[in-house]
């Protein structure tokens, strides 16, 4: 009995904090900043991964490089969209894709994850199905797969929409100057969506349970480089 009103104490207290800490009722309030995001992310990301791509070379380092390349070059095209790229020097804003392109294209990848079929759409439309046996005996390769198998089948029961897609892929860009200012706005805007369901109801929960997934996807991506 004891442990159970402890146990019922704390769930009480953590409920209180998110209550305060709630951006539920201010979503009017960041819609502009929301709707520019998503439109944006749709235009210039969305878009070009519909296009296939038609490689030159038929070595697989060179394909690499080449797909590299490509998404550099929109990752880009999405930088270029936030105010306060074009104060920064060249040298900044290579900065900011040489830290951000990897992070924000595996965030598509596992966007693009068929639960029905446990696998991955990649480029071009190929297909990673998860992996059988035993874990230990996969090579590095396959076992990075099948981290972002695991990590993609966590973030699709968060069922995420275009809007928090394009947010979050917005947020993972690594900015320094001016970062604080312009970075929390954008997670303000991320939150805000993050706590409405789409019957207008709140769910104080949700926006826990993302973060969590967010720092499983940047710890992957860190063991990745």
């Amino acid at each position: 009995m004891i442990s159970d009103n402890r146990e019922r104490r704390k769930i009480e207290q953590l409920g209180a904090v998110l209550e305060t800490n709630s951006l539920a009722d201010k979503q009017d309030e960041f819609q502009t900043r929301i709707n520019q995001v998503t439109a944006n992310h749709y235009k210039i990301l969305d878009s070009s991964y519909e296009v296939k791509h038609e490689f030159k070379s038929d070595v697989g380092s060179e394909r690499l490089l080449e797909l590299t390349e490509l998404v550099t070059q929109q990752i880009r095209q999405f930088v270029e969209t936030i105010e306060i790229y074009d104060s920064l020097n060249h040298s900044a804003q290579e900065e900011i894709i040489e830290k951000s392109w990897l992070v924000v294209k595996v965030l598509h990848i596992i966007y693009e994850f068929i639960p029905t079929e446990n696998c991955l759409m990649l480029a071009n439309n190929t297909t990673y199905i998860a992996a059988k046996g035993d874990y230990s005996e996969l090579d590095y390769t396959t076992k990075f797969f099948e981290n972002l198998i695991n990590l993609a089948a966590s973030f699709h029961c968060m069922q995420l929409d275009n809007r928090p897609l394009a947010l979050l892929s917005a947020c993972l860009f690594k900015i320094r100057k001016m970062r604080k200012k312009l970075t929390k706005y954008t997670w303000k805007c991320l939150q805000s969506i993050s706590e409405m369901n789409d019957d207008d109801s709140i769910d104080l929960r949700y926006w826990p349970n993302l973060l969590v997934r967010i720092s499983q996807l940047l710890v992957t991506v860190t063991n990745m480089r």
